[in-house]
């Protein structure tokens, strides 16, 4: 009787013993069969893969006679999917390609052997193309409150995030996603707002991705009512006033935060008009900003006071801008030569000029020249800082309708002169005779130098002295090297 050689699928022990006896043995194609056929896999009966970017996985294959597996699918690859000439052993890499359809796909592997009867199969499962949008509510709920809808389209689980408690009262947070191109309705019971305009974010996530949009609701409203381009109300150089246009639904109140206060006023003129004033010059060499408060009359738990934020533009010109340096954070500025010049004019008053360094030697000058800004009005003071006495280059000098005066010199060597930090100017009424003007130089707050008893032109013949003096610090006879820097220059109307 012929005897008949069983041919299986090995699984169990003898499917593992198979497994290590290519590392004392390694079938070929021609060799000798001593064993009937049979192939042992460790491959799982069902694999899963995601629509986009899948990881392929790997499992073994071991055989003492030929095998191959077969893919009913393009999209579902193996590799190798036949034994080799060299070897029955091998590690199958098993990947599938993107899913570009909104549906889940199969396919099956069919692994096979030569002279065994037996098959295995494998149901590979690739997840759908995600199909994910979010149609948001876009309007501005209104302050009292409503309900409000947007809808989810997507195939996938999903679930709501909302970022602002006033947005958490849903109908409905999450949902299993569904093939409905209408897809799904959430609602929103949003409650009424006593405070300022709010938002709040709503995000929608799936295990791969999400989106995100933000519903705005009213509430009390004080606002510009238009939209300042820059971000800021320019109100220029020197003292201005301008009015505003305010949208509010609640009576309001305008308040000068105190570190301000020393240059800008606000009035509120009427319900829908905001004056804005600047009443000090820029004593800096950028330009500086500031801003008003706005809030309602009568308190409102929660709101926020809304800034409208103020601009003031830079009140000195450079006649050598190329050597100047302005330091663009403190406003200072670093100059080598040149003039600085005042766009104003003064009158009654009290100039400083803060420093914040000074470096002199041999004969350089600092001259303050306060000239009138009009041709027809001679009215002059000046003061040359410098260690050099001749020719009156270091003295205070008065001239023009201010009367005329002898010099007062004021004597100081470079190493004196490049530790000062602050010249003052006060031009001010002769607590002698009232009627009259005094004008002092003070040196860090010590007084060098003054004049009594001058003549007061502005209360002679205000008229032609109306326009006042210039500002006009010039940097003369330069020594290589020299500089200095200057931290700001204000002046103080004392009418």
């Amino acid at each position: 009787m012929k005897k008949t050689n069983k041919r299986r699928y090995l699984g169990g022990m003898l499917a593992a013993a198979l497994l290590v006896l290519p590392g004392c043995y390694e079938y070929g194609i021609d060799s000798q069969q001593e064993m009937p056929p049979q192939f042992y896999t460790d491959a799982m009966d069902n694999y899963s893969f995601t629509a986009l970017s899948a990881p392929s996985v790997k499992f073994q294959m071991s055989a003492n006679t030929p095998w191959s597996i077969v893919s009913d699918s393009q999209w579902c690859i193996v590799t190798p999917s036949m034994s080799a000439s060299s070897s029955l052993v091998a590690e199958i890499e098993l990947a599938v390609e993107d899913n570009p359809t909104v549906s889940e796909r199969r396919a099956v592997l069919t692994i096979s052997a030569e002279n065994v009867d037996e098959t295995k199969t494998v149901t590979v499962i690739q997840e759908a193309k995600e199909e994910f949008a979010v149609v948001p509510y876009d309007g501005i709920v209104p302050s009292g409150g409503a309900r409000i809808t947007f809808r989810v389209i997507t195939n996938k689980a999903w679930t709501v995030v909302p970022s602002a408690q006033f947005l958490e009262n849903m109908d409905k947070m999450s949902g299993e996603g569904s093939d409905d191109p209408a897809g799904e309705v959430v609602t929103v019971s949003v409650p009424a707002n006593t405070a300022a305009r709010r938002e709040g974010r709503i995000t929608v996530k799936t295990a791969l991705s999400e989106k995100t949009f933000t519903v705005v609701q009213d509430g009390i409203v004080i606002e510009a009512a238009d939209p300042l381009e820059s971000g800021f109300v320019e109100m220029g150089s020197g003292l201005q006033e301008q009015e505003i246009g305010i949208n509010a639904n609640v009576d309001w109140k305008v308040t000068v935060p105190e570190e301000f206060a020393g240059w800008i006023e606000a009035e509120a003129v009427s319900a829908d008009v905001l004056k804005l004033s600047t009443v000090g010059y820029n004593p800096m060499f950028v330009q500086r900003t500031g801003y008003v408060l706005l809030e309602p009359v009568s308190p409102v738990s929660g709101f926020e006071p809304v800034q409208i934020a103020i601009r003031q533009d830079v009140e000195f010109t450079f006649t050598s801008p190329e050597e100047c340096v302005i330091d663009g954070n403190d406003g200072k500025v670093k100059v080598s030569g040149g003039n600085i010049v005042s766009k104003y004019a003064f009158r009654k008053g009290h100039l400083t000029f803060e420093f914040e360094e000074i470096h002199f030697t041999d004969n350089a000058r600092l001259f303050f020249n306060m000239y009138t800004a009009d041709a027809g009005d001679n009215c002059n003071f000046t003061y040359g800082l410098s260690s050099d006495s001749s020719t009156n280059n270091n003295t205070l000098r008065i001239g023009g309708h201010f009367g005329w005066a002898a010099p007062v010199p004021v004597s100081l060597t470079n190493e004196q002169i490049n530790t000062v930090k602050k010249v003052e100017f006060y031009i001010e009424e002769d607590p002698e005779d009232t009627e009259k003007l005094r004008i002092r130089l003070l040196l860090d707050g010590q007084e060098k130098a003054s004049f009594t008893g001058r003549t007061d032109p502005y209360a002679v013949d205000p008229d032609l002295h109306a326009s006042g003096l210039q500002v006009n610090l010039q940097f003369v006879m330069i020594p290589d090297g020299n500089y200095y820097t200057l931290k700001s220059i204000s002046y103080e109307p004392y009418e």
